[in-house]
């Protein structure tokens, strides 16, 4: 199945996962900070360090860059470990905590993500002391000097004052490539972070020469942020379920979070599984699918459309298939791109508890459509693993303004960084052979590449909104996520005509393709799809709520569509010619 874009997306999944680890230790802070105002007994207790864990764990290692196992080791170890620290939270501290803050609550109304902490400052040794406004402390500012000339060592000072009440608190990340450090601001007056850098390479101390130390505020307290983190991973559980199975809680917690983050409305169907003709599915036919976890609700979340999966019917020797790329599952068997018996994959798509639509082509697009071309080009990629290597930018096609709620490019930079240090073979795969595409470079990790992209002036957002070419090949093969796979089989086919070398369809994520002015807007429907969905202007085969696709089908193709895009949740308004 779907190992789709997430949003939202999931590398960003995976890595504001890894960093829901490092802020997981809130519970047990440093205690050169609150051996003052703590219990004896918690000031002498073992500091627990999660990413220490998780960077030790060969588990996590992922070292031969197979992303879905690796995955669902992450979100165990996260999910388990949060449960622990809240079990062993002392009562005064979740009695003092007041719940959702108000900050961000248009965006966040619910627990999910709130746990990820918005960029505030960078403070460096040669720039000015920022300041800023926190919910606690109303006067809060930073400054860092270096403790020698090798830039081995950094003392940071945060300085607050004017706190709103007695019992409040600032909980902050500071990061760099090179590592994090927290801090929670319990009282007025200054608060420092001795920061080691002896073990840093010469980039690493490059790159905080030239950015500083980047520093993050969690918007809720230590207990709330523990249930943010909470209840965003149990989303993604069914990863490590047994057949991949989403229980009723986790569908309700994935359909409150559509709709309170992104205003999508599934409603429950009466009928969830309706069967229509073989012989009325033509070639070219396409459908849209969503299945209800973390990882495609995230993906909703990210880029607005409302599918996590799509694939491409097609006719071959009197047999209808469904062609997708995708990997392997708890959910679904067979990994890269593929080839599956309708009948049998309409199945396995129930099992797997799929919603799943079907859009006909329209009788022009039928007739453009070249069936045998797409089957020629089908047999070139067949069995190439899933696109991982591209898989993020079809949504990221801006530095700024592509990425959800508290997320931001600071914090994916220093994010992209510390999943390299983990799982080397995850980063190369996600995003450095991207990187090094762009540039023309060949280098092996994250922060060399970012190196040699500052020496060709090219800075962290210039880099990620780099268009995307059809025409790279990765050292594993053509890299193709589904709607990529699915936009390249229409490319093939015929059906971007003249436009074919403009299109970048690795640019592509599964909305722009579900709106394509290819689809049947009007199709007149059988009988047992108005029956199961009334109001739906297609056909629904699976699923136990109903999937909806706004604006499918209207948009015509353009020379760079889709190439530089902004859209943020909920209403992912887009500029003319987007």
């Amino acid at each position: 199945m779907p190992a789709n874009h997430s949003s939202s997306l999931w590398v960003l999944a995976a890595a504001v996962l890894l960093v829901a680890a490092v802020a997981s230790s809130l519970p047990i802070p440093d205690t050169g900070n609150w051996e003052q105002v703590l219990p004896q007994w918690l000031a002498s207790q073992e500091v627990q360090r999660p990413w220490e864990q998780l960077h030790a764990s060969h588990a996590l290692r992922g070292q031969d860059g197979s992303v879905r196992p690796w995955l669902t080791e992450v979100i165990t170890r996260v999910h388990a470990w949060t449960q622990t620290q809240l079990d062993v939270l002392p009562s005064w501290l979740k009695n003092q905590d007041k719940g959702l803050s108000n900050e961000m609550r248009q965006d966040l109304p619910d627990h999910f993500w709130r746990f990820v902490p918005p960029y505030v400052a960078s403070v460096n040794v040669e720039g000015l002391a920022p300041s800023w406004e926190a919910p606690c402390f109303k006067q809060t500012s930073a400054t860092v000097q270096s403790d020698d000339e090798n830039g081995n060592s950094y003392t940071i000072v945060i300085e607050a004052s004017e706190p709103s009440s007695l019992t409040c608190s600032d909980v902050y990340l500071v990061g760099t490539v090179e590592g994090v450090h927290l801090r929670t601001v319990l009282t007025r007056g200054k608060h420092t972070i001795k920061w080691n850098m002896d073990k840093a390479t010469p980039n690493e101390k490059e790159w905080v020469q030239r950015n500083g130390f980047r520093i993050f505020r969690f918007l809720d307290g230590v207990p709330t942020t523990l249930v943010d983190v909470l209840s965003t991973v149990e989303m993604f559980l069914p990863e490590a379920a047994k057949n991949g199975h989403i229980s009723d809680t986790v569908a309700k917690q994935s359909l409150k979070f559509l709709k309170d983050y992104v205003g999508v409305d599934m409603k429950p169907r009466h009928i969830q599984n309706v069967d229509v003709p073989k012989e009325s599915i033509k070639s070219g036919d396409f459908m849209g699918i969503i299945r209800l976890d973390g990882l495609e609700t995230m993906q909703v979340w990210g880029t607005g459309a409302h599918t996590g999966h799509t694939v491409l019917l097609m006719w071959e020797d009197d047999e209808l298939y469904v062609m997708e790329s995708t990997d392997k599952t708890a959910y679904w068997p067979i990994p890269n791109i593929q080839k599956n018996k309708y009948d049998d994959w309409i199945k396995m798509a129930r099992e797997a508890q799929y919603s799943t639509v079907l859009l006909p082509l329209t009788d022009e697009m039928r007739e453009k459509f070249d069936a045998a071309k797409a089957l020629e080009f089908y047999k070139q990629v067949e069995g190439k693993p899933y696109g991982y290597h591209n898989f993020i930018w079809g949504w990221v096609d801006t530095p700024e303004d592509n990425w959800p709620g508290p997320l931001s490019l600071e914090l994916v930079e220093v994010a992209f960084s510390l999943v390299d240090k983990l799982s080397p073979a995850i980063a190369t795969r996600m995003w450095g052979e991207a990187f090094n595409k762009r540039l023309g470079t060949n280098e092996s990790s994250t922060i060399d590449i970012l190196a040699q992209a500052w020496r060709q002036g090219v800075s962290f957002g210039q880099l990620v909104s780099m268009p995307e070419q059809d025409d790279w090949v990765y050292s594993d093969g053509p890299s193709m996520v589904c709607d990529v796979f699915v936009c390249e089989m229409y490319k093939a086919g015929g059906l971007f005509g003249d436009l074919r070398d403009q299109i970048q369809c690795t640019e592509f994520q599964n909305w722009d393709v579900e709106t394509l002015a290819f689809f049947n807007t009007t199709a007149q429907r059988p009988q047992q799809c108005v029956e199961a969905d009334p109001d739906l202007p297609f056909c629904q085969l699976t699923g136990a709520y109903q999937l909806t696709l706004p604006g499918f089908g209207t948009v015509q193709p353009y020379a760079h569509m889709r190439e530089h895009c902004p859209a943020l949740p909920p209403l992912f308004k887009r500029p003319e010619g987007c």
